[in-house]
């Protein structure tokens, strides 16, 4: 009874599973389906339709073939078992085999990629290192190119440097010695601070008629351009001074500013170039001070006050050549432990400090005020670390010249 209750439970199962395939596969372009509608076909086939057909035929024809038409379906029903397992091994082979020969086919097709991008890295590495060599070759040239043009630099840079500072002896000789100058102004300095190794700032000194001049010019430019400048100055000023013999400060500005526009042919010619100057001239014998001024004034201070002595707003020589007018000429008495300044524009338009601003005319005042109580000497050595304090790391943006005279 357990053996025909397992055959009944199999055989119903089988055609269950049987119809199930065969509903599910109909209407499969894919060959595993269709062979398990026709396998499921076949199964049914066998196990069920032709089974009762068989037995239907032979019973109603004689009954006494009844049970060996038994055993005859009950063969045909365990071959249509083994039909579905074996077909169903079929597919899962067949499919099995398929998919090793594409899983072959892919491992072929990444091996031609791999070797195809092999071969293609092998030529990005040949063009590479033939760029590389290229590329150290040109920069081998544009190095040595380099190397060549910094040594023809070097070479002129030397040159320009031994003349500019063969210059600077021949600036140096004709500024005044400092000691000629103390022996008649014990009391006084000269801060001279060229932006280059040659300034367009210069000064000059000159005894005459008992008379102490002393002359601060600040030319156009600064280097060696404001140099040639200074030097055409100073010599013209010798002049005018030493071979003329003019003393009053107001007509040596005015024969400077003729000499400057005929020798420059400012008439005749677009040259601006000029000077700043200011001159005082001290007559001890009458206890007096004359000044005259080109765009640069005179500071005096007296028991702690500063005064200040305009100039004439316009140059010597450059712009003055439009203009028809002579300079000014001021008388002032000394009194003892007046002291005077005379200066270029460079100290004051320093950049520098905490913010990087220019020191301005109105702090450089304080600060001339605040040494009064220093000696002359110790004056210039305070405005000189003041000033390379007030610059730090900042380039020096003008020649600086301040003079100091206390009577």
């Amino acid at each position: 009874p357990l053996s025909s209750l397992f055959v009944f439970i199999l055989y119903v199962y089988t055609v269950t599973v049987a119809l199930v395939m065969l509903i599910r596969g109909v209407g499969q372009k894919r060959w595993e389906a269709r062979v398990i509608v026709v396998v499921c076909f076949i199964s049914l086939l066998v196990c069920w339709i032709l089974p009762v057909i068989v037995v239907g035929i032979v019973v109603s024809n004689n009954q006494n073939l009844a049970e060996s038409a038994v055993k005859v379906t009950s063969y045909m029903f365990e071959i249509g078992l083994y039909i579905y397992p074996l077909s169903g091994a079929f597919v899962l082979g067949r499919k099995n085999g398929l998919n090793q020969r594409q899983l072959v086919n892919q491992i072929k097709s990444i091996e031609k990629l791999s070797a195809d991008n092999l071969e293609k890295e092998k030529e990005k590495k040949l063009l590479l290192e033939n760029q590389n060599t290229e590329l150290e070759r040109k920069v081998d040239e544009r190095t040595a190119e380099v190397m060549r043009q910094k040594k023809e630099i070097e070479v002129k840079n030397k040159a320009i440097t031994d003349n500019v500072t063969y210059a600077q002896r021949i600036q140096s000789s004709i500024l005044p010695d400092i000691h000629i100058v103390h022996r008649s102004l014990p009391q006084s300095f000269i801060l001279f601070l060229p932006k280059d190794i040659v300034s367009g700032d210069f000064y000059s000194f000159a005894l005459k008629d008992e008379k102490v001049l002393m002359i601060a010019g600040d030319c156009t430019g600064h280097g060696v351009s404001g140099a040639f400048m200074s030097m055409i100055g100073s010599s013209l000023l010798n002049q005018i001074i030493n071979e003329k013999g003019i003393t009053k400060p107001s007509d040596i500005l005015n024969q400077l500013n003729r000499a400057v526009i005929e020798t420059f042919r400012q008439g005749e010619s677009e040259s601006n170039d000029g000077m700043d100057v200011s001159i005082c001239c001290f007559d001890f014998a009458k206890n007096e001070l004359q000044y005259a001024g080109a765009n640069r004034p005179l500071w005096m201070v007296r028991k702690q006050e500063l005064q200040v002595i305009k100039p004439d707003k316009f140059p010597i020589g450059g712009l003055q050549l439009a203009r028809n007018r002579d300079f000014t000429n001021y008388t002032l008495p000394l009194l003892k432990d007046d002291t005077f300044y005379i200066f270029t524009d460079g100290y004051a338009d320093q950049f520098g400090g905490a913010k990087g601003k220019k020191l301005m005319t109105a702090k450089f005042k304080e600060m001339l005020l605040s040494v009064q109580e220093l000696g002359m000497p110790a004056q210039e050595t305070y405005l000189k670390e003041y000033f390379e304090n007030w610059k730090g790391e900042n380039e020096q943006v003008d020649d600086v010249l301040v003079i100091g005279i206390r009577v």
